[in-house]
């Protein structure tokens, strides 16, 4: 079997392929994980025998169908061997290209886009109980409007796990009250995605992140993240009541004033440097992340 995993809901990407690696008994020996191009070693891992079961898994990831545009790929899928589950997750699809066509009606393309509603609240519902927590009726619709899941493009359920588990943190029982306090709407989702992938190993995701922001919101969440930057430099002199409910779940409180403050002075530099013209909303928001992912990395 192959099958090519996309869209937009890594969630759903990731459930799907733990769905087909999960049913190994012995990952060690029949789970095979590659990535950047199908070459010759993923085509020998395909046809490579399992070992005391019936199937193995090759898993290959890749940024687009150019990375398997080639006459292996094409031998390969022309005849697939039986014994083995070939699983790609590409993470930019084009449409427009032949292999999409070809791949599409040989039924190897399965989209994972975004989760309907009813679908949606089943999948917090599941986390939530696996976590021995509970949410109100209200709150769960709060909570997804909030974040604007359906339209706004950097949230996905990942995103709603994260605060999830902030207010499980608090208390196991999410109430309509907790949403409110704790969870921003959508216009702040930007900054909360921006925070996590900033203290991420490499800056990839982060620049995909900021490639999907408006360029007219630059300044806007900038500001937002300064603001984050300077709760957790508070949370350095003042008790956390003291400064503001939002200082609890800061993602940068573990920092040390030094790099604290070096962040919060980019940031204000960015902003100057759009305000005089120096700048654009286009160039800024990337410019200042990439500042801060190496201050922050070098902080560490």
């Amino acid at each position: 079997m192959v099958t090519l995993l996309y869209g937009n809901e890594p969630y759903v990407i990731l459930k799907r392929k733990a769905k087909i690696v999960d049913r190994l008994q012995n990952k060690q020996m029949n789970f095979q994980r590659f990535e950047g191009k199908f070459d010759t070693e993923v085509y020998n891992s395909c046809i490579a025998y399992p070992f005391l079961e019936d199937k193995r898994v090759v898993l290959l990831d890749i940024e687009s169908l150019g990375a398997i545009d080639c006459p292996l790929f094409d031998e390969y899928i022309s005849k697939p061997v039986d014994s083995t589950d070939l699983l790609i997750i590409c993470k930019n699809i084009d449409k427009r290209v032949k292999l999409y066509k070809k791949l599409n009606s040989l039924g190897i393309l399965v989209q994972c886009d975004k989760l309907d509603n009813e679908t949606l609240k089943k999948a917090i519902l599941c986390e939530l109980s696996k976590k021995g927590g509970n949410i109100q009726g209200l709150a769960m619709a709060e909570l997804v409007k909030r974040l604007n899941y359906e339209n706004e493009d950097s949230v996905n359920m990942f995103t709603i796990i994260g605060y999830i588990d902030n207010m499980l943190a608090i208390d196991k029982g999410i109430t309509l009250e907790m949403v409110e306090k704790y969870v921003p709407k959508y216009e702040e989702a930007n900054v909360f995605a921006l925070s996590k992938l900033l203290l991420g190993d490499t800056s990839i995701e982060l620049l995909r992140e900021v490639d999907m922001i408006d360029p007219d919101e630059s300044i806007k969440t900038l500001s937002l993240l300064l603001r984050d930057f300077r709760i957790a430099y508070k949370l350095k002199f003042f008790d956390k009541k003291d400064v503001a409910d939002k200082g609890v779940f800061t993602s940068f409180s573990n920092y040390s004033v030094d790099v604290l403050l070096e962040c919060m002075q980019t940031i204000t530099d960015t902003i100057g440097d759009v305000k005089s013209g120096k700048t654009t909303n286009q160039q800024a928001l990337k410019l200042a992340c990439i500042k801060l992912f190496n201050i922050i990395k070098e902080g560490r």
